[in-house]
């Protein structure tokens, strides 16, 4: 374990910045919500690159205090989004197992008390950038702790038990026992009657196909301006789907016929998983359409489709209207009363204040809901309700 007096402390601080952001959550939320400065966004990025290098040199100090030696540090992608590591494998060779587990915990801890160092300083300062990195350290620390992904929270609960192939073994016994039920094979794996493996895998499972389809989703919206790229995107996660669905199917077919299992139930668990797929593939979608919307110098609202490469504006439109900032916040409904052609001034592009121009049609916005904090944001409107695969396909053309 730690030293007492350094686990300790981060438990107070911890606690103490947890009461700070409770005080001051209404700036925090503000900050969140609300069009802030680049300075500021810069300053909150800098600080949570200093957390996030913290947090792995915890874990390499925590090795080195029990006698280990960390093989590396550097820089690496995880589910589509970069991240820091440092590769603390040697703690395995610990003969303790609470050494091991607070190697791994080391990393969180840390984290979350600089979240408190940083919330109870933006709180006593009046400080909302400070705040809000704090209130983002403790997140990520929270994220770090889930046990369903290989991440600190996994790391520190195999090494607790002493499995280090624990989310293998889960998820083998978890596809073996459902290709079973499908295909009507036996199953020879010796865990497979362990509830508890069984539902730590169908976790695990859940955990990786939720990031899976939120990491491609952000990657997707990075490209949302080209339609090409962005279609051709969603069409490759499907695929991807579908390569993954048949490799387990064949798989499940191999081994009915190694056991000699009817061809009937074999069809009939073939025709079953195509189905699915299917309806997955025709499942009805509402298509949403995005433009950019700004408060210009006059106090008028003016929305401009060139920035995002939505489809044209036409008149009568109405949208809906969300600031900028972390945490958009809901402006108001809006409706297109004229259309102008020619250049417009962007004073605000997302998040980032910009001074540009572009060629595209406007058109000047009647608010039924004003904020004075709604400065500009993006602006969205609901559009024709079509399947899945159609969607896709008007994706990748611009239709």
């Amino acid at each position: 374990m730690p030293a007492g007096s350094f686990f300790w402390l981060s438990m107070l601080l911890i606690v103490f910045g947890i009461v700070s952001l409770f005080f001051y959550g209404s700036d925090v939320k503000s900050f969140l919500a609300y069009q802030v400065e680049p300075i500021q966004l810069v300053g909150v990025f800098a600080l949570l690159l200093c957390v996030n290098v913290v947090h792995e040199l915890a874990h390499a100090v925590t090795l080195s205090a029990q006698g280990g030696r960390p093989r590396s540090m550097g820089f690496m992608i995880i589910y589509f989004m970069p991240a820091f590591y440092c590769d603390v494998s040697l703690s395995w060779a610990l003969s303790n197992r609470r050494a091991r587990f607070w190697v791994a915990a080391a990393g969180p801890i840390t984290q979350a008390s600089m979240g408190g160092i940083f919330s109870i300083i933006g709180w006593r300062f009046d400080v909302p950038f400070l705040a809000t990195t704090g209130l983002l350290a403790y997140l990520q620390a929270m994220v770090n702790c889930y046990p369903f992904l290989k991440f600190d929270g996994y790391v520190a609960l195999v090494a607790y038990r002493e499995k280090p192939f624990l989310m293998q073994s889960a998820l083998t016994t978890l596809s073996a026992r459902l290709r079973g039920r499908l295909f009507g094979t036996s199953v020879s794996n010796q865990d497979e009657n362990d509830g508890r493996l069984l539902l730590f895998g169908l976790c695990a499972w859940i955990s990786v196909a939720t990031c899976v389809i939120f990491a491609s989703w952000y990657v997707i919206s990075l490209f949302a301006s080209i339609p090409l790229i962005s279609g051709s995107l969603l069409l490759f996660l499907l695929g991807w789907f579908g390569v993954v669905c048949t490799s387990w199917v064949r798989g499940g077919l191999r081994e009915a016929r190694r056991q000699s299992v009817s061809t009937f139930r074999q069809w009939a668990a073939t025709l079953g998983i195509i189905a699915v797929f299917t309806t997955l593939l025709a499942l009805p979608v509402t298509r949403s359409e995005g433009a950019m919307w700004w408060r210009g110098p006059n106090g008028g609202m003016y929305l401009s489709a060139a920035a995002l490469g939505a489809s044209g504006i036409e008149l009568g439109d109405s949208y809906q209207l969300h600031s900028n900032g972390f945490a958009p916040i809901y402006c108001g409904d809006a409706k297109v009363t004229s259309i102008d052609q020619g250049e417009a001034p962007l004073d605000y592009s997302f998040m980032v204040p910009m001074d540009l121009s572009v060629e595209s049609t406007v058109g000047v916005l009647n608010p039924t809901a004003r904020s004075q904090e709604c400065n500009g944001g993006v602006a969205t409107r609901s559009g024709e309700t079509v399947p899945l695969i159609v969607s896709v396909m008007q994706t990748i053309f611009g239709r």
